[in-house]
Parts: structure tokens; sequence; C-alpha cells
């Protein structure tokens, strides 16, 4: 059937397509309140009025095996989107995105595989639509289906849902803070890998219209079993930032009944949004020190330091040493976790009497069985006063390196320039430094002639500048 001219087609009864449904370019169509049966292709490069109607589309595999298919020339939410829309009798295909502002379902009564295939498409909930009920392996959207809802706030301190369209997903508040605008696009049919794991063939991008706080806002994510890849008796939650970075939620099941899982986690903040999913539990290594520092800071000496994981950590014993050789027990900081595949941070601030000198610091790692194992050593220089910022040797002889001392500070970058007496740049190079008291090696052997030169140093926002003599 093809609806083509100008003007408005309103049907007085439900339509009974037996082949193609084809609304042209510059017609269209006003489905009233009246069920349209399509066991076509449904093309639209009109316009389409759903107003509400039921479109069904119960057309058969074509004899090639290809599905029947669905095609919209609009993108917007509220022209040419379906008010209800059946798929019964086979699976069906999108050319394009599909909005649905009532109900899709996925027809099943009968025992017919009833699948919509998305392809590079999806189907848009909005804020109206949603799924007739909970999908099962055969009656299912298979690729993208998008939705938008605002999280109310549970101002009589009742507990407040939205489901956001039925399609596996569920927040519940009781929060009193401001309603918070989220969108789900869920994805399935795809794996993401990470960590050595393949999740589950069903993922949720999540995002907010406004960063706010979400106090007290529980998420449930649900998989079917013919999504997971794994047969395990428990997963976890994952979820990726924008960044592309994988990290661990805390997690457990929900509910299992044998055909679906459902996974619960607390959400604060919407910076925490971004894509999730399921996998296999990571696997505990044993403690990975990611890195330790030691700086002066005031009178005292902070020591901080990061785990990338922890397996059966009891702690660390934080030693000092006058020497470098010679360690004794400063105190112990004990594990948070024990055992951890994430990041955990710790710190600990040595305020004993500092005399003048050096002190180097180290970590003894200490397992549950009290197996130890060592840090690399930390030297933080300890002079009684402030320390001046000089060059030396000056003046300094033809295959002399020129060597600057500078103040403590954390790990930077600071700019060298060396000129000569008439202004003209001789040598610039950017050097890497550590934290702690250091001499920075300054290679001066593009000074040939001998004289004055000047050397300026420009270190964080200080800029120190030595007048050299080439003898």
């Amino acid at each position: 059937m093809i609806l083509g001219g100008s003007g408005v087609k309103t049907p007085a009864a439900g339509l009974s397509i037996r082949g193609n449904l084809n609304i042209k370019s510059g017609s269209t169509f006003n489905a009233g309140s009246f069920t349209h049966t399509v066991s076509g292709n449904w093309t639209n490069a009109g316009t389409f009025t759903g107003s509400t109607s039921t479109v069904v589309m119960n057309g058969a595999v074509n004899a090639d095996g290809s599905s029947k298919t669905i095609s919209t020339v609009s993108t917007s939410s509220v022209t040419n989107a379906f008010n209800n829309l059946t798929i019964s009798n086979g699976s069906k295909k999108l050319l394009s995105n599909v909005y649905v502002k009532g109900i899709l379902d996925l027809d099943n009564i009968s025992t017919t595989e009833n699948k919509l295939l998305t392809d590079a498409y999806r189907v848009d909930f909005s804020t109206t639509g949603s799924l007739a009920r909970s999908e099962t392996a055969t009656q299912y959207i298979v690729g993208k289906v998008a939705a938008d809802r605002t999280i109310s706030n549970g101002s009589t301190g009742t507990s407040v849902a939205e489901l956001f369209g039925n399609i596996g997903i569920r927040f519940t508040t009781s929060s009193t803070a401001p309603n918070v605008p989220i969108t789900v696009v869920r994805i399935t049919g795809e794996n993401e890998q990470f960590e050595g794991k393949q999740s589950a063939s069903r993922l949720f991008d999540i995002t907010a219209g406004t960063l706010a706080e979400i106090p007290n806002l529980v998420v449930e994510l649900s998989f079917l079993q013919h999504e997971l890849v794994e047969s395990i008796e428990k997963y976890a939650v994952y979820r990726k930032d924008i960044k592309g970075d994988w990290f661990l939620r805390e997690s457990a099941p929900y509910t299992n009944d044998n055909a679906t899982l459902s996974y619960r986690y607390s959400l604060s903040n919407v910076s925490e949004l971004g894509r999730y999913t399921i996998a296999a539990p990571p696997t505990i290594l044993p403690v990975e020190l990611a890195w330790f520092k030691a700086q002066r800071q005031g009178q005292g000496v902070l020591l901080s330091w990061e785990t990338a994981s922890e397996k059966e950590n009891k702690g660390f014993n934080v030693q000092v040493s006058t020497d470098g050789k010679r360690f004794s027990d400063l105190a112990f900081v004990e594990s948070k976790v024990v055992n951890s595949a994430v990041k955990q941070r710790y710190s600990y601030t040595d305020n004993s009497t500092l005399a003048s000198g050096t002190r180097y610091y180290r970590l003894a790692q200490v397992d549950l069985d009290g197996t130890t194992t060592y840090s690399n050593i930390k030297a933080v220089s300890l002079e009684a006063g402030p320390v001046a910022v000089k060059a030396y040797p000056n003046p300094f002889a033809e295959g002399q390196q020129v060597a600057v001392q500078l103040a403590p500070g954390t790990d930077r970058q600071v700019s060298l320039v060396l000129t000569n007496a008439m202004g003209q740049v001789v040598m610039q190079q950017q050097a890497q430094v550590e934290e702690g008291y250091f001499n920075l090696a300054v290679d001066v052997t593009a000074a040939k002639a001998t004289g004055m030169y000047f050397l300026s140093v420009v270190d964080g926002g200080s800029k120190h500048t030595f007048r050299l003599i080439k003898r």
C-alpha cells in the first residue's frame, strides 16, 4: 500500500495491509485510535501521526531468511513516533531510529521468536515509552534501546522507583535531593573486553542531564541468562569512565530466578555514571605497590603510597633510618581491606623530632602469615633552615658541569636557559626532578667562550637567575 500526495490520510477503521506500507514524502498518515496490521515492510518518508493507535508488524520472515524492516525518515521523538508497536510472527529489523511513546509489545502469546533487531540504529522510548513486559530469550531487543527519565526525589520519605521503560534497569531513591534527568542506552549483543575478562552481552550507558549529587540512590541492573558468557556463581559489576578505564563496583546478587540475574549497588554522584556491565570477579593478586612517596611537609615528613591490589595484606610497617642501611619501625598502618582488586591509598606523617641531615624511609608490607616485602627507599633532606637555591661551581672550567641546588617539593619539571653576555641563548632544556632536596646537573658544554653567562631556572612559580663565569 502506497500513501502518496499531499494532505492528511485518516482511515475510518483499522487497516490490514498484506504487503508493504509506504508513506511517501509529502504525505501524512494519521493513524487515529485504530489498530493497523502490516504484513510487509514499514517505510515512512513522510509524516506519521500515531495518536492513540497500535501498529502490528506481523509479517513472516522473507523467503531469503531476511527480516521484515521498519524505517522512517524522521529522527524526531514526536514526529513519526509510534504510539503502540507490536512485533509479531517473526523478527523485524530497523533501518532507522524508531521512537515509541506508548508500549512496545514483543508478542509473547505465540511460541514464535519475536525479536527486534536494531542493527546500527536504536529504539527510543524517550520519556514515556516502555516495553510491555520483561524480555525473554525469544522476545528480545537485540541492539540499542534508550529511555529518558527524571529521578524524582522521595520528599515524603517513601522510596521512589523508576524502571526506565522496563529495559532491565531500575533506580530507587528516598532522597529529598532535586530531581535529576537521566538517560540510559542499553546495548545487547555486544561484549566488553578488559583485564582478560569478557563481559555479559548487555551494557548500560548511563548519563545525567545535570551534574548533581544524588544521595541514597540505588541502581539495579538485570541480565538474562543467555547474555552471560560464563557459568559462575557470582558476578561483579564494573564501570567504564569517560577515559575508557574500568573500575570494579562492590555488588552482590539481588535476585536469581534462573532466568534473570539482578545486581544492585549504591550511587552517590553522577560523576560515577558511565558504562556498566557484569563480568567474572577480579582475580586478587599479591600486594602490588603502585607508588611510594616521602616529602617534607612543614616540620614533618609526609609518607604516602598506593596499592594496585592486595591479597591477605595485614598492613605496612613504616620504617626510618639515618644511614639508609639500619632501619627501625616508626609506625604500623593496617590494611584497609585485606583483599582488594581496586586501588587503595594510604598516608602517614612523621612528626617526630627531626634532626638536620637526611632521613631514609621504606615500607615493610606484612602478609597475614607474617611474610614481609620491602619497598624502595625514599630519602628526605632535613636542613635546619631554609635551603638556599644556588648554582656551583662558579666560576666553572671547560668540561665541568654546573649543579643547581633546588628547594624541596613534589615531582615536577623545571626549565633551564643559558645565555651569553650579549643575551643570546646558547642552551635551553627541560629537566624532570623528583620530590625532596636535590642537585640538578646542568650541561653547559654549549658555553664555548670564556667570560660571563646567565643561567635562568624556572621552577614552578619561581624564577632564579645566576651569573656564571667560565674561565
